[in-house]
């Protein structure tokens, strides 16, 4: 798994969880891509849309702050909208609600 070897049989690929864990300046090839690279830049947009949302400058389509967001996925598809939640409850203006998961 460190080693970015395919070693989840089902999908016949990486299990990469270990490269949202090392350091931007580390690397993780897996084929031709730095898969730490990919990882921190996703990091980085997500951080990036989290301050903006924090400071109003990312508004909605009435051109008013957002004041509540609704993220409903299933499975790997809820892991994004997850990690926005994560970042932004920790702002002080924020009102984080539970992220429920089941079903």
């Amino acid at each position: 798994m460190f080693a970015g070897e395919k070693i989840n049989n089902t999908e016949g690929r990486s299990v990469l969880h270990t490269a949202l864990r090392r350091p931007k300046t580390d690397s993780l090839m897996v084929g031709d891509k730095d898969v730490v690279k990919d990882v921190h830049e996703v990091l980085d947009r997500i951080s990036a849309f989290s301050s903006k949302v924090r400071d109003g400058s990312f508004a909605g389509f009435t051109g008013k702050k957002l004041k509540n967001i609704v993220a409903i996925g299933i499975g790997g598809s809820f892991l994004g909208p997850e990690f926005v939640f994560e970042a932004l409850k920790h702002a002080s203006t924020c009102k984080a609600a539970s992220v429920e998961k089941g079903m």
